[in-house]
């Protein structure tokens, strides 16, 4: 879950800089403190439906922008191949399902 936060508050702020806001700006907004929204940004914590629509409201772009889901599913891609390929090692390591997949992430784009 947090390498999704992570993704999503790298875009939050990639959005936020490019409307020229700055982290109060932003809060202000939204009716956050500042902290809460470099947290967000950060990935140190998760942000409901609710908060993620306002935010996007205020940067003029739409939710999936936001979590550019599209890039993630393109990314998993060849972790799901490589699971269907090798189902057996990946219940012998028994690696928590984020770190295995980051895992495999960073090997196929060393290829």
């Amino acid at each position: 879950m947090r390498s999704i936060n992570t993704h999503v508050g790298k875009m939050i702020r990639k959005y936020r800089k490019a409307a020229n806001l700055t982290l109060q700006q932003l809060a202000d907004a939204i009716h956050k403190s500042r902290a809460t929204i470099c947290k967000y940004e950060n990935g140190d914590i998760s942000m409901d439906i609710e908060t993620l629509y306002e935010i996007s409201q205020v940067l003029q772009v739409s939710v999936p922008q936001l979590t550019d889901i599209g890039r993630l599913q393109a990314e998993a891609e060849p972790y799901e191949r490589w699971c269907n390929q090798y189902p057996r090692k990946r219940r012998e390591w028994q690696l928590p399902c984020d770190a295995f997949y980051l895992f495999r992430i960073r090997e196929w784009k060393k290829q």
